[in-house]
């Protein structure tokens, strides 16, 4: 309307000229109003956009179909926010899938955390993140999904006067991770709930995924991913995490504000999943196990330096004892390692 608006008062040709028929659909394309910019500034999207992060390289699944209104609404909010994604709709991810993300806002009376459990396990395991929407019940009741602790539940805020606020349907469970902005524009119409405020954080994890990916050469793990999403939430409830926001609403900090190894494991970190600490780098062992590892290393006891030593806590403490009993020798020449207490 406003291209037709300046053409009416002969600001514009009505037609471009002949050879400038690409500058006119740039043109358009400049002028052309952005949904969402004020919720896509404040979530920090903008910023990732402006600086080329929108998704390209990752892979997004979704359960929904875009032949509902739901879906088409759901996909639409995916491209708003990672427009190079790799978007898959309509997946069954009880199938498998090769995304590294996928998200669902649709639910049926399958899903059971039982039924689920092993599947979200498994691709949790492969770290493949998964979203899903916590539910619109309130304090009365929550969705199957986000009682498991492979998927990552999200509910709803919005903006007002630019303050985030919970949406009072929002579920109230001790299983919510995180919220995140709903009531957002599409082609379809306005899409509200938590089954919005769910692919836009999925989406926005997208552009986290291709930041790093450029400037690591790969991917973070779930573990890493969800604690770089920790870090840059801020609180609405209660300090930490709560029933009613979870950890808070993530927004993407400036890309150039970024400081890469505060979230790269290279070093020891607690496995919260299984509960110990693993070192997989020898200049992250505590300065009291130092020698005894290096000590293993030469009797052949421990495989690997450098990276990758993937030592628990429980194993190093022990090494420590062994050494300092005198008993961190080969027992016998035939074997090849000692044996360790299991991971605990």
């Amino acid at each position: 309307m406003f291209l037709d608006t300046l053409i009416a008062h002969g600001k514009l040709c009505p037609k471009p000229m002949v050879g400038d028929e690409s500058m006119w659909l740039r043109f358009k394309e400049a002028i052309k109003p952005v949904l969402n910019k004020q919720k896509l500034d404040y979530l920090g999207i903008s910023a990732f956009h402006k600086k080329g992060y929108k998704g390209a390289g990752i892979k997004i699944a979704s359960r929904e179909s875009d032949k509902t209104t739901h879906g088409a609404m759901v996909a639409d909010i995916l491209k708003q926010i990672a427009p190079d994604a790799d978007i898959v709709l309509k997946e069954n991810y009880q199938k498998g899938t090769d995304a590294d993300i996928y998200t669902t806002s649709s639910f049926y009376a399958s899903d059971t955390y039982k039924q689920h459990k092993e599947t979200a396990a498994k691709l949790y395991g492969e770290d493949v993140l998964l979203c899903c929407a916590v539910g619109n019940e309130g304090d009365s009741s929550q969705t199957e999904l986000s009682k498991n602790e492979c998927w990552t539940s999200i509910g709803a805020c919005d903006l007002e006067n630019s303050i985030p606020k919970r949406m009072y349907y929002s579920s109230i469970t001790p299983d919510l991770d995180f919220v995140s902005l709903t009531n957002m524009e599409t082609k379809d119409g306005k899409f509200t709930g938590t089954s919005c405020a769910t692919p836009v954080f999925a989406s926005m994890c997208a552009l986290v995924q291709e930041y790093f990916k450029d400037k690591i050469g790969r991917k973070l793990t779930n573990r890493e991913l969800l604690d770089f999403v920790k870090y840059n939430c801020i609180d609405l409830y209660e300090v930490g995490r709560d029933d009613k926001t979870g950890y808070g609403i993530f927004v993407l900090p400036e890309p150039e504000n970024i400081d890469i190894n505060k979230y790269v494991e290279e070093e020891g970190y607690m496995d919260e999943k299984y509960g110990y600490v693993v070192y997989n780098d020898f200049d992250a062992i505590p300065s009291w196990g130092q020698d005894a590892v290096s000590k293993a290393i030469k009797l052949g006891i421990l495989k690997g330096t450098g990276k990758g030593l993937g030592l628990t806590e429980t194993e190093l403490k022990t090494m420590v004892w062994f050494d300092r009993l005198g008993l961190l020798t080969k027992p016998n020449p035939q074997e090849d390692d000692i044996i360790l207490p299991p991971k605990q």
